[in-house]
């Protein structure tokens, strides 16, 4: 139920940052399709937290564009805690601020401060209570080192990927390539598109996605960069790739879906 409600509220402010943006109700409408259609879409229903996160990331640059930077520092502060992907939440936030210093109160500028502040702070505060709990220091990042590999540089790892699209890993970290390529373009849609905010923000979420050595889980972190939807939209308006792009989006969801759910694949 949370996961389900916190995906509905997602499309619900997708679709209003997208029209207090552009005024387009099309556009609008093709970011809330393609929210629905991505290709990791399918894990909004199933017992992640991706659902919530994404209607409180959203929701924080919503209101970032009109300027309500406590909502702001409440909202990144409960991304924080919901997904460490909500400390890059800083980075759109600070690239807004910094643009609005000349002529801020000091008031304001406390806001934004607090508003930058709110995803490290809430993903910081989550890590120190997993790391009293279990007695054990940093254990939701050694959990991940665990998992992931060690961090490595994200362009080595695209690079190193390409190798992968042939032979044994072709179903395993080779799959995730193609989705990377893919994002990538997108991003420098967003940046060509956008505020570049937006783009910054989804290409820090897929630098972070390919900066370890084991792929799983990408396309899902290149979601919690909720603008790539955005990009996606933008791509959808030309005429010839109207029908395409959705189509194709929905694809590769039914696909992974049925990979993940015969276990050749995780999301």
């Amino acid at each position: 139920v949370v996961a389900n409600t916190g995906a509905l509220a997602a499309g619900v402010l997708l679709r209003r940052l997208v029209l207090a943006e552009t005024a387009d109700p099309r556009l609008a409408d093709r970011a809330v399709w393609l929210l629905a259609l991505f290709p990791s879409a399918f894990v909004l229903v199933w017992g992640y937290a991706e659902g919530p996160f994404l209607a409180v990331a959203i929701g924080a640059l919503l209101a970032l564009r009109h300027g309500r930077l406590s909502w702001v520092a409440a909202l990144t502060l409960g991304a924080g805690l919901l997904r460490p992907t909500g400390v890059l939440l800083a980075l759109p936030v600070l690239v807004a601020v910094w643009r609005q210093r000349h002529g801020a109160t000091g008031r304001q500028r406390l806001g934004g401060i607090a508003a930058v502040l709110g995803g490290p702070i809430g993903a910081g505060s989550y890590v120190a209570w997993a790391s009293l709990h279990f007695d054990d220091p940093l254990i939701p990042l050694t959990v991940q080192r665990d998992l992931r590999g060690a961090p490595i540089d994200p362009f080595s790892r695209l690079y190193e990927g390409l190798g992968e699209l042939f032979g044994p890993e072709v179903v395993g970290d080779g799959l995730h390539i193609p989705f990377a390529v893919g994002f990538l373009v997108v991003g420098v849609v967003l940046l060509r598109s956008w505020p570049a905010r937006y783009g910054i923000f989804a290409l820090a979420c897929l630098a972070t996605a390919l900066a370890a050595d084991n792929l799983n889980s990408l396309e899902r972190y290149a979601l919690n960069g909720f603008p790539v939807v955005m990009g996606l939209a933008t791509v959808a308006g030309h005429r010839r790739l109207r029908v395409a792009v959705p189509v194709l989006s929905a694809g590769c969801m039914f696909a992974l879906g049925v990979l993940a759910s015969l276990g050749r694949y995780v999301p």
